[in-house]
């Protein structure tokens, strides 16, 4: 669960980490806007990209900024 914070706009998306998802290209943009934004950024799945994904959020610089959730069972995707 994320806690719910009102000055801060979350971004969120769940899918399974592979290329054809398009995860690098978000993180990309996502550096791009998060110095200037109240954002955070939430990413729910699991996948093989998945260590390469923290990794980069990592090498953008920002891993503070961008939650890796790991795999959503599906009862809980409704909340996610």
């Amino acid at each position: 669960m994320i806690p719910k914070d009102d000055h801060v706009l979350r971004i969120g998306l769940l899918a399974t980490f592979k290329a054809q998802k398009g995860h690098a290209d978000l993180l990309k943009a996502f550096a791009k806007i998060c110095d200037e934004l109240p954002v955070k950024l939430i990413l729910g799945g699991d996948g093989p990209l998945l260590p390469d994904m923290k990794k980069l959020a990592g090498e953008l610089g920002i891993s503070e900024k961008v939650k890796f959730t790991g795999f959503i069972p599906p009862d809980k995707i409704f909340p996610f």
